[in-house]
């Protein structure tokens, strides 16, 4: 099962709505995950609401101390609207996990961080998707 999850407090800046809509791509796909995401923020209710309206109960839990937990992740997403804090996005990157971000003022690369474009949970899905499939080739990898 892939870990997933979103740190960012449950605001509109932070895009977590978009992301559950990613999210039902991956069920669509029968891909299994568990993704965890913070138990507060001004979009609480909205949040709550929305993975009951998309059918996500089963996969999305809301947990306090996220950033902690996220470390634990396979990927870490920040679907952003607008530029937030670096730092999250850093240590997730030096703990070798990837990171799928939307955040537009990133100033850097790294071969673990994969961008989409802002507001668009189609390209968030394909990226979730892709790299699903990347952790799967390293996790069993080819015979020769």
């Amino acid at each position: 099962m892939i870990r997933i999850s979103m740190p960012d407090p449950l605001s509109w800046e932070s895009g977590i709505v978009y992301g559950l809509q990613a999210l039902t791509r991956m069920t669509a796909h029968e891909i299994p995950f568990e993704c965890l995401l913070p138990d507060s923020g001004p979009q609480y209710e909205e949040v709550a609401f929305s993975i009951y309206q998309l059918e996500l109960d089963a996969h999305v839990r809301l947990v306090p101390y996220i950033r902690y937990r996220a470390l634990l992740s396979d990927i870490v997403v920040f679907p952003r609207l607008c530029s937030l804090e670096a730092r999250p996005i850093k240590a997730a990157l030096r703990l070798n996990k990837t990171v799928i971000t939307s955040d537009p003022e990133l100033d850097f690369s790294h071969p673990k961080l994969h961008r989409f474009q802002c507001r668009d949970h189609h390209a968030l899905a394909n990226s979730l998707i892709s790299a699903v499939a990347g952790l799967a080739k390293v996790a069993a990898p080819e015979k020769i």
